[in-house]
């Protein structure tokens, strides 16, 4: 296994950047802890800091790619990892300033057998977070860094390959510096910033957090969510054209409530399935959020919408995926005292993994090892992989990143 350290001092002179990396140093460190060699296992990767992974994908040759954050010195810095189909590392990544918090959120194996990811950077040179994407191909080699800022924040969350590049979405400050707004950026494949769009409804502030495929194949459906100082959050689905023009809007959750839409992707039957959480549940009511799975047809017209959580805990669902049985898997935390994304999450806050019907209605789920937050689940062939992050065991403030194989029925060798 091979760690390449990319300390690269970014200046900002221009509003974007792609950066190729060339003959960037490596060395070896062993990062997992091996719990079993079957079909099923869990491995912890990192904890002698801060260490998180948010995102999991596909690899070629039947491995994985993860993202996340991983503590350096004093900071943090992105972090992308490849490994093997027993969850062995083959090599990472990492990415940062010194001075700050880098991280990575969403990552895709891409169609040239590489890997790209998103998420921010921490530009000291004007003390804010820019927009991130790394570009890696499949031998662990940085191909290219793409930086996007204005005054205030940037940052991606969510990103998916076109037929001519990437479209990633977040929340910016190049359209009002003192708000974060939802927007889109298209990148080329090498790179190069093509355009960028405001998404943010006038008078809001917002972000958005994934991007997918529109079913009909015209253009491209967002979910997030927006708020004022008038309006609590409400969540969010969009679809937009291929030039990022909105063609619909819609918003979701109850007046006076806290409702977020994280995820969204295709369903086998053409409709959509959205993750994340509400204050609209039955127990959300008494403090919350709760954990909120969501179905709305193509025109993002609402169908069904299920629950769960506990009174006076917060309740998140990260990621929600369609299993091939036509029912629904999704991954969150329960019992949690945390942000929406980041922790701490206390000690009673445990990562969970859930199967439903085609109706949302719940089949089965699986409380998973010490306290944490499941960021990402995908379907294999014989069961699941899901990655996230809990409570490490060097110190209060130390966190490993887990990747997780199950069975179907979400069980596995601890």
């Amino acid at each position: 296994m091979k760690k390449k350290i990319i300390g690269i001092f970014v200046i900002m002179l221009l509003i974007s950047t792609a950066i190729p990396v060339i003959n960037a140093g490596s060395h070896v460190k062993n990062m997992t802890k091996n719990y079993n060699q079957n079909s099923t296992w869990y491995k912890k990767y990192g904890g002698n800091g801060v260490d998180s992974l948010k995102s999991i994908d596909f690899t070629e040759d039947g491995g994985y790619i993860l993202s996340g954050e991983t503590q350096i010195g004093e900071s943090l810095d992105a972090w992308l990892l490849k490994i093997d189909e027993n969850g062995n590392v083959l090599w990472e990544i990492t990415y940062g300033d010194p001075d700050g918090w880098d991280g990575l959120y969403p990552v895709i194996a891409s169609s040239d057998g590489g890997y790209i990811s998103a998420g921010w950077y921490y530009n000291s040179t004007q003390g804010k977070f820019d927009a991130l994407l790394i570009k890696a191909n499949d031998a662990g080699d940085v191909s290219w860094i793409f930086t996007l800022g204005g005054e205030g924040d940037d940052e991606f969350f969510g990103l998916h390959e076109t037929d001519d590049g990437y479209l990633a979405v977040g929340y910016c400050s190049l359209y009002s510096p003192l708000e974060n707004q939802g927007f889109i950026a298209k990148i080329s494949f090498d790179g190069d910033l093509l355009w960028h769009k405001n998404l943010e409804r006038e008078g809001y502030v917002g972000e958005l957090d994934s991007i997918i495929d529109a079913n009909d194949g015209n253009g491209y459906i967002l979910s997030g969510g927006f708020y004022s100082s008038a309006e609590p959050p409400q969540g969010r689905l969009l679809k937009i054209d291929s030039e990022g023009n909105i063609l619909w809007d819609k918003s979701y959750g109850k007046s006076l409530m806290w409702d977020w839409c994280v995820k969204v992707k295709n369903t086998l039957d053409n409709n959509y399935i959205l993750a994340g959480g509400a204050n609209g549940g039955p127990l959300g009511l008494l403090w919350g959020p709760d954990i909120w799975i969501m179905k709305v047809d193509n025109s993002g017209t609402f169908i069904w919408e299920k629950f769960q959580g506990m009174p006076i805990f917060k309740d998140y669902s990260m990621c929600v995926e369609p299993t091939s049985d036509g029912k629904y898997v999704y991954t969150g935390h329960i019992l949690g005292f945390g942000g929406l994304e980041f922790g701490p999450f206390g000690s009673w806050s445990k990562p969970i993994l859930v199967k439903t019907d085609a109706n949302g209605k719940t089949l089965w789920q699986k409380l998973l090892p010490a306290s944490g937050h499941g960021m990402t689940v995908k379907e294999t062939d014989d069961g699941f992989i899901l990655c996230g992050f809990h409570k490490g065991d060097k110190g209060l403030s130390s966190e490993y990143g887990w990747v997780i194989k199950t069975d179907k029925d979400g069980n596995f060798e601890k």
